[in-house]
């Protein structure tokens, strides 16, 4: 059965920049020296920059940063609310120019250093990243957006036990703006080391905090999958192509549990559009072969016998 793809960063999507420090666009960052009237202006500005990043539009409100960039030329939060932007938008170079700018005027801001890092990672540069987090790491161990990225650093490898390792440390900052986040990433970390329903327990509360999240809804939909549970993995596919209709890896998936689901027609057409999307797409190939090629297979649930209770925490 298709379904390998049980959750490594997307990083054509808004959750590599969402990741960072957890902050809001520039918030704890930036120069509070100048006058009232235009720290207003910058606030008001940066507030509807992370409106406009909620709503999937980051490329424009990357726009409107560059237009005021040149009155507020020593401006560290917009520096680092334009990096969060461009990372939205997978230009990670320049992601990484404006997160650069940033550091110029606070190069020991742990926020602006892990913006560069995760810009670097999502560059190919690990080493350069690694750095970065370790150092942050040396000054406060319990910092959360290094463990968070940290994490990422061993996801992306498939170190999934190292990345579950790196994130439960973190697990007890409840109040972290990024907690969700946080434990949709242990979901993934426990669907790769085949464990869905414990990855399943991480997603549920991971929405019931965030519910409007596409990418939690999508990873939740590959758990359901992995459950069998084809009819709550559509459900949640339909949610996420809704949100955003060019996702062909969302169209694909839901393509197959319609196929699963007895509706080969529909999946048809729709794995169809899905390659239409993204014609170089792998994984959107290999859902179309098995759709053309395969039987729907039997609606057999996993027992919750199949899951030791070694969370999987051993060296790889």
């Amino acid at each position: 059965m298709v379904g390998e793809r049980h959750g490594k960063p997307r990083a054509d999507k808004s959750e590599s920049s969402k990741s960072l420090p957890g902050n809001k666009s520039g918030k704890n960052i930036g120069n509070k020296a100048r006058d009232a009237k235009e720290q207003k202006f910058v606030e008001k500005l940066l507030a509807r920059v992370d409106e406009l990043r909620q709503k999937n539009s980051p490329d424009y409100a990357a726009r409107l940063i560059e237009r005021v960039l040149p009155y507020f030329a020593f401006s560290t939060e917009l520096y680092y609310a334009l990096g969060c932007c461009e990372m939205d938008c997978g230009s990670f170079t320049a992601a990484l120019r404006a997160f650069a700018a940033a550091g110029i005027f606070e190069p020991e801001n742990p926020d602006v250093r892990l913006g560069i890092a995760n810009a670097f990672l999502l560059l190919n540069w690990p080493e350069r990243s690694l750095s970065i987090i370790k150092e942050i790491l040396k000054t406060d161990h319990k910092h959360f957006g290094a463990h968070l990225l940290y994490g990422q650093y061993h996801e992306e490898r498939g170190e999934w036990n190292r990345s579950l390792a790196e994130y439960r440390l973190i697990e007890d900052q409840h109040d972290h703006p990024s907690h969700p986040h946080l434990l949709a990433r242990l979901g993934v970390c426990f669907l790769n080391i085949e464990k869905p329903l414990r990855a399943l327990e991480y997603f549920e509360e991971a929405l019931r905090l965030l519910p409007d999240d596409i990418e939690t809804r999508f990873q939740r939909g590959v758990c359901f999958g992995a459950l069998n549970e084809f009819d709550k993995a559509l459900s949640d596919f339909e949610y996420v192509i809704e949100k955003d209709p060019l996702d062909g890896d969302a169209l694909a998936y839901s393509a197959l549990y319609q196929f699963y689901l007895g509706q080969k027609p529909q999946a048809v057409a729709r794995i169809e559009k899905a390659l239409e999307l993204q014609p170089g797409n792998e994984l959107i190939s290999d859902i179309r072969e098995e759709i053309f090629t395969s039987a729907p297979p039997d609606h057999q649930l996993p027992s919750s016998e199949d899951e030791d209770e070694d969370d999987g925490e051993e060296e790889e």
